[in-house]
Parts: C-alpha cells; sequence; structure tokens
C-alpha cells in the first residue's frame, strides 16, 4: 500500500481522518519530491558538464569535477533557499502587521457605532471598563 490507506483505517479515530496527520504525511512526500529533483538535476547538470565520454569508471578529473560541481550546486541552492525562505518570513511578517493594522482599525472606527473594542481576536470588552 501506498502509506495512507493504512493510517486511515487504522487507529482509535474510529474510521475519521486526521487532517494533522494527512498534512504531515504531505509535507514529508514533497520534501522528498524535493530532494529527489534536487538530486536528478544535480546529477544531470554535473554529468553534462564533467563527463566527456561515459566509460566503465570515472578517471581522477571527472571525479574531482563532479565532486567539486556537487559542491557548488548544493551550496547555491542552499543560498538561495535561505534567501527565499527569508523574504517569505519577512513577507509573512508584513502581511500579518498589515492584517494586525487592518484589524485595529476596524474595531477603533467601530467603537464610536459600538460599546464594544476589539483588543485582540478573541476578547471584546466595553469601551468604559477596566482592564
Amino acid at each position: 500500500m501506498d502509506g495512507f490507506g493504512s493510517d486511515f483505517s487504522a487507529g482509535g479515530s474510529g474510521g475519521k481522518i486526521d487532517a494533522g496527520t494527512i498534512m504531515e504525511q504531505v509535507k514529508v512526500q514533497i520534501a522528498v519530491a524535493n530532494a529527489q529533483e534536487l538530486l536528478q538535476r544535480m546529477t544531470d547538470k554535473c554529468f553534462k558538464k564533467c563527463i566527456g565520454k561515459p566509460g566503465s569508471s570515472l578517471d581522477n578529473s571527472e571525479q574531482k569535477c563532479i565532486a567539486m560541481c556537487m559542491d557548488r550546486y548544493m551550496d547555491a541552492w542552499n543560498t538561495v533557499s535561505r534567501t527565499y525562505n527569508s523574504r517569505l518570513q519577512r513577507e509573512r511578517a508584513r502581511i500579518m502587521r498589515t492584517s494586525t493594522v487592518q484589524h485595529w482599525s476596524r474595531c477603533t472606527s467601530s467603537a464610536a457605532q459600538h460599546p464594544l473594542v476589539c483588543h485582540s481576536h478573541r476578547q471584546m470588552r466595553p469601551v468604559d471598563s477596566d482592564p
């Protein structure tokens, strides 16, 4: 079986599918697929760059070229990944700040019309009450 079927039918959940478990399995599968793609691209690129005439073994210069190529490829990939993740985190933080400002703006502008003011996403209290 593919790993999903047995997890869904077994367990104490009474046949219910656990969304958290499914998400974790999907994340693992995506990570594995990404690693496989990275390895395949790196292999293709370095093979084309370093192997002039394929044979039964690699000579010393081909081995060195492959090692250097793979090191450079991984370094570049790691740099791009770190930069991408950093930008993604900054963008998420910016979006959260923007949505928080919008949320507070809506809450305070509606305070004149309604006796409640938002103090968090879950809590509201009367304007004239003490904290």
